[in-house]
């Protein structure tokens, strides 16, 4: 039995996100990534 992480993980009132989770391979930077994170959102200027 293999054990896997949990993608988002709730500690008291803070959320942490295993990033490595929601990356692909068609990433070409960190935006790409994060605009796949729920409660995340990335404006087409990258904000």
């Amino acid at each position: 039995m293999k054990v896997k992480p949990q993608k988002i993980r709730q500690d008291g009132d803070t959320l942490n996100y295993l990033v490595s989770q929601f990356m692909q391979k068609q990433d070409r930077s960190i935006a790409d990534v994060l605009a796949k994170m729920p409660g995340i959102t990335v404006n087409p200027s990258g904000r």
